[in-house]
C-alpha cells in the first residue's frame, strides 16, 4: 500500500472458500484502519446504484434543519440520529460530527433487545 493513497482492497474472496485469501483481505484491511483509519472496498457485489442512492439519502437526511432530525434520536441506544457535540463525556471534547447509526433489522420478539443495551432497532426516517 502507497503511503500517500487511501488504501483500496479487493473483499471479494472474502465470499469463496480459501482460507489463506481471507486471512489476507482481513490483514490488509486492519493494516489500513490502523494507518490510515478508513479504507476503500471493493468486490463487495453492491451496484453502483445502490450505492449513489445511498449517498443522495444521507445529502437528504444531513442537509435537513435538526428539528427534522431529532425526532430519529435516540438516546438510550447506540442507534439513530446523534447531533453534533452530543456525545461530550467529562474531561473530553465533543465530536463535531453528525451521525447516524444503524444496525442490522432485529424482530420486536428478540430477547436480546431488552437483555442488552445497546441492541435497539434502528429509528429509521420515512
Amino acid at each position: 500500500m502507497s503511503t500517500h493513497a487511501i488504501p483500496t482492497i479487493d473483499i471479494s474472496p472474502l465470499f469463496g472458500d480459501d482460507l489463506a485469501a481471507r486471512q489476507a483481505i482481513a490483514h490488509d484491511m486492519g493494516r489500513a484502519a490502523e494507518t490510515y483509519g478508513f479504507m476503500k472496498l471493493v468486490g463487495h457485489g453492491v451496484s453502483p446504484a445502490v450505492i449513489g442512492d445511498t449517498f443522495q439519502a444521507a445529502q437528504d437526511f444531513f442537509g435537513q434543519a435538526e428539528e427534522a432530525k431529532l425526532p430519529y434520536q435516540e438516546r438510550k441506544t447506540n442507534r439513530g440520529f446523534q447531533p453534533m457535540f452530543d456525545n461530550a463525556k467529562p474531561g473530553q471534547k465533543p465530536s463535531g460530527q453528525e451521525a447516524f447509526s444503524m444496525g442490522h433489522p432485529i424482530p420486536p420478539a428478540d430477547p436480546a433487545l431488552l437483555a442488552l443495551p445497546f441492541y435497539a432497532a434502528t429509528p429509521w426516517p420515512e
